[in-house]
């Protein structure tokens, strides 16, 4: 990196860090626990991420964004939030699935990472759950992918599972990507090896107000579940 780059980048934090801080509104469902057994879910155009909570100070909307001079496309630019800078990174951006001027929108997930705090521009945050409410599935060792290091599976729906640092320090990939394609098929693939629900049970009419036996197992997974 230049000396020319850092001196500009010095200048739009020292700008934006002087700046009144922007008032946004917080998720309700910020991260109750920031570790590893809590993952964040949430969605980057046709794909489905999960990724530890560990790191994560909390998630918010998309609040005014100031340009970063000659920062990578993903980087687009810089946000004070509650007196603190955070440069944002549009996944779409990252991910090869997004070109030209960048209109911030969705919400963000705000980390505080080894490398500085980073702000994760995502379509939507879904839900933050107890990873032992998710179903993992390894990777193949022979894998070219290195956004991602498992699969996940919840409520019948394939999740890439990651890390914010991960994200953060994976390669840009152009537009459109080469990697959709692919990334779809693996999530295909994960399904259809995943065990089917057992449906097999028939419906039999019973009196107003009485429960069956697999009326109380489903409630129970529900609860489970939630």
């Amino acid at each position: 990196m230049g000396s020319g780059h850092n001196q500009l980048f010095r200048s739009s934090v020292t700008a934006i860090a002087q700046e009144s801080s922007t008032t946004v509104q917080a998720m309700p469902n910020t991260p109750s626990s920031r570790n590893n057994r809590h993952l964040i879910l949430f969605n980057v155009a046709p794909c489905h991420f999960c990724a530890p909570a560990a790191g994560v100070e909390s998630m918010i909307m998309v609040p005014p964004v100031s340009r970063l001079p000659l920062a990578p496309p993903s980087v687009i630019g810089l946000i004070n939030h509650r007196g603190q800078v955070y440069r944002v990174i549009s996944l779409r951006r990252k991910l090869g699935l997004e070109t030209g001027p960048s209109l911030p929108q969705g919400q963000l997930i705000l980390t505080s990472l080894p490398t500085g705090l980073t702000a994760f521009l995502v379509d939507d945050v879904v839900d933050v759950l107890p990873g032992t409410h998710l179903s993992r599935h390894p990777l193949s060792a022979h894998s070219p992918m290195d956004l991602f290091d498992a699969f996940m599976l919840h409520n019948e729906q394939v999740l890439f599972h990651t890390t914010f640092t991960r994200l953060e320090q994976a390669r840009e990939i152009p537009y459109p990507s080469p990697d959709l394609e692919t990334m779809a098929r693996m999530a295909d693939d994960v399904l259809a090896q995943a065990p089917v629900p057992d449906r097999s049970s028939a419906e039999v009419e019973r009196p107003e107000g009485e429960t069956s036996e697999t009326d109380v197992a489903t409630a129970d997974a529900e609860e489970s579940v939630h």
